[in-house]
């Protein structure tokens, strides 16, 4: 009997140790998501990344896409303590020729898991802290150095199964930022239509077909009732001439945000230009005058044939215009 009663406590031990060990073995996994966000609504295709810690890091183990409407979510999370990190690009292509303008979270997103799914909304930082000041110090204004600037256009051929792309030799930029007064700051952009280039000589220059597209119109000088055929006729007007105005500027990612108006082919249109400043070097011009050597990069985007009736059988619709400004400040 007693041996009965030896076995019968070794095996409510044993039961009662398996069933302890088995408890302590469940692992419970829970969800994080969220919406990122930044100044114009949703940021749909930014990185958010993940790290475990108390601390922000850079050392993460997880990465996820936002979808079209800023959603991002990680699952099959541990209880415990993490960090998230959003990066979002305005261009979402970053091998363009201006990558954009960059949004980041900051370091305040610190969450912790305990026993239930975690929901955290990100929003991006605007400019502060984030981007390199205009350096102004110096004395003097800014001018153009059009040898090592360039403004360049493309958009999608006839149905899209091409891209078409040109530059022009001809512009110029008034430009006076300060940021500590956006208010009072400005920009001023304007390209000289007939110096349009696009590789083929049939359709380049003054005379030629495209030009005529951009709504440049000409004189008839030997009077046979054609214009823009002869090396004497002039352009009408303002017809040569593209031309963006600011009416603001703000802080926008790590660069700025121009909103104005853009007359273009006989039209004016309210346009958003997107731009950032890159701190250059200081050195001497040729002429052995101590300068500054900065450079503003921008780019935008408009509906050629909706808003500025472009009639060509050529352009599908959005033209996307890059422009790279080096400019140089007297010391």
């Amino acid at each position: 009997m007693k041996t009965l009663k030896f076995s019968l406590v070794i095996l409510l031990v044993s039961i009662f140790t398996v069933f302890r060990c088995t408890e302590d073995e469940i692992i419970s996994y829970y969800d994080v998501n969220g919406t990122v966000t930044y100044a114009d609504g949703n940021a749909a295709g930014a990185y958010v990344y993940l790290a475990e810690g108390t601390a922000p890091t850079t050392l993460y183990t997880h990465v996820t896409v936002t979808d079209a409407s800023g959603n991002y979510s990680f699952t099959n999370l541990v209880k415990g303590d993490y960090f998230l990190y959003a990066n979002y690009n305005t261009s979402n292509s970053p091998a363009g020729r201006l990558d954009g303008v960059n949004f980041v979270s900051g370091d305040d997103n610190l969450i912790t898991i305990t026993n239930a799914n975690v929901s955290q909304n990100i929003p991006l930082l605007n400019q502060t802290g984030n981007s390199v000041a205009v350096d102004n110090t110096a004395t003097g204004t800014w001018k153009l150095d059009g040898s090592h600037s360039e403004v360049v256009f493309e958009f999608p051929f006839k149905d899209g199964n091409a891209t078409f792309s040109g530059r022009f030799d001809d512009y110029d930029l008034v430009i006076n930022l300060d940021d500590s007064d956006l208010a009072g700051s400005s920009v001023v952009a304007t390209v000289d239509l007939t110096t349009v280039v696009t590789g083929q000589p049939g359709r380049d220059g003054g005379h030629n077909c495209i030009s005529t597209t951009f709504g440049v119109e000409w004189t008839d000088f030997d009077g046979n009732g054609t214009t823009g055929d002869s090396p004497e006729d002039t352009v009408i007007g303002t017809t040569g001439q593209a031309k963006f105005e600011s009416t603001s500027i703000s802080f926008y990612g790590d660069g700025y945000k121009a909103t104005g108006n853009l007359t273009f082919h006989g039209a004016t249109k309210p346009i958003t230009v997107y731009f950032k400043y890159l701190p250059g070097f200081d050195g001497e011009d040729r002429n052995g005058i101590a300068t500054r050597y900065s450079s503003f990069e921008a780019m935008f985007t408009f509906d050629a044939i909706t808003d500025f009736g472009i009639s060509s059988g050529n352009i599908k619709s959005d033209v996307n215009v890059f422009a790279s400004y080096q400019m140089q400040l007297p010391l």
